[in-house]
């Protein structure tokens, strides 16, 4: 036969390999490039959401090109180490630098509330990034110190009754008013983790607390019929009475003693009658 005779005999199984070979070219298409776009889109997005998530930090901390450059890498890294994506510790540092933590130890600070949101159930790393900020804030704790912080929280939580979500909302009301008084950071929530295994609300209990620690602190330094009115109620472990001047002495070098005395003076009739917020209210 001829070339092209036997090139026409050929074409039906030509064409139909083609066809095959069409078909498998679109199987390959669909099993691998398919996906690959995919994959690369969602890097893409993922990518594009964080650098959106970031620039709220940038937004709430004043920083250097180089050091937003280094931060930008750590958070990358510290999302390879725990269970947090890059956009939620963006927002954890978002929020710290927004309540005053400066750029030096933002890294830090987004690793303690993000370690803090893995270990305890039910507390919201939003909320614990703002809180944590405020107390360190009010109580003028160093920035070195934030780990100090969550672990005082956890381990209060641990030992008590009350969840650390609730033992955190009610130091962060009444650690102004506990740092003015003298208290130091552990004192300040060991109070709140006290307030917060008795049931009593955040809000109104610390509102409550802050004010009496506030006029206990201005008794004791101007004396008066304050003074004698909070030594009156006082009472020590074995049930004796405080002058004023010892009340007002006592508040000065121990005020959790002396702040124990007048809760435990005010009587568990009363207590129980009024409910402990009412009489801090009053």
């Amino acid at each position: 036969k001829t070339f092209g005779e036997r090139i026409t005999v050929r074409v039906p199984k030509l064409q139909e390999a083609g066809r095959g070979m069409q078909t498998v070219g679109t199987m390959m298409t669909a099993a691998i490039t398919v996906p690959v776009i995919g994959g690369l889109t969602l890097a893409v997005r993922a990518a594009t959401t964080f650098e959106s998530e970031f620039a709220n930090v940038k937004k709430t901390l004043n920083a250097t090109v180089p050091e937003f450059a280094a931060m930008n890498q750590g958070i990358r890294d510290l999302a390879m180490t725990i269970p947090a994506t890059v956009e939620e510790l963006s927002n954890i540092a978002a929020i710290g630098g927004q309540f005053g933590v400066p750029a030096e130890s933002i890294l830090e600070f987004t690793r303690v509330v993000a370690d803090l949101g893995v270990a305890v159930d039910g507390i919201s790393t939003d909320n614990a990034a703002a809180m944590l900020a405020q107390i360190a804030n009010a109580t003028k704790t160093p920035q070195k110190e934030f780990r100090n912080l969550s672990n005082i929280l956890v381990d209060l939580g641990a030992k008590g009754t009350s969840s650390e979500s609730m033992i955190l909302e009610l130091t962060q009301r009444v650690a102004g008013a506990g740092t003015v008084a003298g208290l130091s950071v552990p004192q300040i929530f060991g109070v709140a983790a006290s307030m917060a295994n008795l049931g009593i609300n955040a809000e109104a209990g610390g509102t409550a607390m802050s004010k009496l620690m506030s006029e206990i602190d201005r008794a004791a330094a101007v004396g008066g019929a304050s003074l004698k009115k909070f030594a009156a109620v006082s009472r020590t472990v074995d049930g004796m009475t405080l002058s004023g001047s010892e009340f007002a002495q006592l508040w000065k070098t121990k005020p959790v003693e002396a702040l124990d005395a007048f809760v435990r003076g005010l009587g568990s009739t009363q207590v129980k009658s009024k409910g402990l917020t009412l009489v801090l209210d009053e």
